[in-house]
């Protein structure tokens, strides 16, 4: 069974909804599940807290069993917790949920060999 995290501004159709370009912040995380290809959107409940959001986030995904993270950035501390998690991060740019999952499926997104963004990217 494979499980896919894919960062999201809000919920809604996949093919509207953007890929938040942050990790920890994100609003939401949409999980997508291979096997049976279900979709479930699921809130981040470390977005709106005052530290340590990125790794409260890894947590999430670890306690869903995802296997590959899609995202815009992510931070040195989310980054070292992912790997240790053996979750595979894969960035896309400006996308909708439904086109990032495309792109992974089809190879086209650039798996990340390191931290992308500062140690507090911020809030929007």
């Amino acid at each position: 069974m494979m499980k896919i995290a894919i960062t999201a501004e809000n919920q809604g159709s996949t093919d509207v909804v953007r890929v938040d370009p942050r990790f920890g912040r994100s609003s939401y995380f949409v999980i997508f599940n291979r096997d049976d290809e279900s979709i479930e959107f699921i809130k981040n409940q470390g977005s709106d807290t005052s530290h340590g959001a990125g790794v409260q986030a890894v947590q999430t995904l670890v306690d869903k069993d995802i296997e590959v993270l899609i995202t815009g950035r992510v931070g040195p501390k989310a980054f070292r917790g992912l790997q240790e998690a053996g979750i595979d991060i894969y960035l896309t740019d400006d996308n909708t949920i439904k086109n990032a999952l495309t792109a992974f499926e089809n190879d086209e997104l650039t798996k990340s060999g390191g931290p992308t963004g500062g140690k507090h990217p911020g809030r929007k």
